[in-house]
């Protein structure tokens, strides 16, 4: 058992991070730090197929003492079983086990929300306002609004696997169509999606052939007014949906990651100025914090990595 502990400190694990497009996958040291990151086109038919290619790629000659595997789907509570994942055609599938047929190191399994908090909460510069902070609660704000859950410095899992899905929150009652067969989710107001719904209904020039995130950060910049508007719309629906959570889990600091994340100061602090209408008694009691989202496309790879990690330790 102490050797299984030793390696587990001394030797890198391999972080893979599943997503609609792309799957990306490194080596991570005990620090959190990355090398040699290797990214291909997801392959919905292929997916398992890919991912034990890059495991094979990434070990050639290395020593690994485990694979984390961050996925974007709905878990079962144990982490080893796929209830539904409509962009990457895997439904009801035991992950884990095919795998860990095809792989030597011993694999774990994440939700993507989930690894990516993990590594906000584990490796990302901490204020002084919250450097002892066990709680943290990360909102994804890209195509939909993703979220996790950090509590006393572990993963909110739920009864079933499947908690934190602020994006399904009801915002508007009998609202917009939701994806997930329901309206009026926080998703449809306080998405990507919806600030390029809210953009183009008022700004029919705007050249979507561009990254979307990199025109509307430079039109923030410009102070562009349509633009500034929208923005502020979907912070003031992703502020809505925190002080809902925070009704609920009450954390000391969100996180708020994802595409639009990139807007920056203006996006984070609108957010914030949202929560604080929206939160019962926000004056007469303490408030969360709100920062940016340290890592970006890295946080799924670096979280599930260090979580297979901290498995094989215990």
């Amino acid at each position: 058992m102490y050797f299984v502990f030793l390696r587990a400190v001394l030797v890198r694990a391999i972080g893979v991070d599943i997503g609609g497009t792309k799957i990306s996958a490194a080596l991570v040291d005990r620090s959190g730090n990355m090398d040699g990151q290797l990214t291909v086109p997801t392959d919905p038919v292929g997916v398992i197929d890919q991912v034990v290619e890059l495991v094979n790629k990434l070990s050639d000659g290395e020593s690994v003492c485990a694979v984390g595997v961050a996925v974007a789907s709905f878990l079962n509570y144990s982490r080893d079983f796929v209830y539904n994942s409509p962009n990457l055609g895997l439904e009801n599938i035991p992950i884990r086990n095919l795998l860990q047929n095809r792989i030597k190191f011993p694999v774990f399994i994440e939700n993507d929300a989930n690894a990516a908090a993990w590594a906000e909460w584990r490796f990302a510069p901490r204020s002084v306002e919250i450097v002892n902070s066990q709680d943290l609660f990360m909102i994804t704000v890209g195509t939909g609004v993703g979220g996790a859950a950090i509590l006393d410095g572990k993963i909110l899992k739920g009864g079933f696997g499947i908690a934190s899905e602020p994006g399904h929150i009801v915002l508007v009652p009998d609202g917009i169509p939701c994806g997930c067969g329901k309206r009026g989710c926080s998703e449809q107001y306080a998405s990507g999606t919806a600030l390029l719904r809210y953009v183009k209904s008022n700004m029919p020039d705007f050249p979507f052939g561009r990254n979307p995130s990199d025109v509307i950060g430079e039109l923030v910049a410009k102070s562009d007014p349509v633009v500034l508007s929208a923005v502020s719309q979907v912070a003031d629906n992703v502020g809505r949906t925190a002080a809902a959570v925070t009704a609920i889990l009450d954390p000391e600091l969100f996180v708020i990651g994802g595409g639009v994340s990139k807007i920056g100061t203006f996006f984070i602090d609108s957010i914030r100025e949202s929560y604080k209408e929206y939160l019962p008694h926000s004056e007469s009691r303490p408030c969360a914090n709100f920062r940016l989202a340290h890592f970006y496309n890295t946080a799924g790879i670096i979280g599930a990595a260090d979580l297979a990690r901290s498995s094989l330790a215990t």
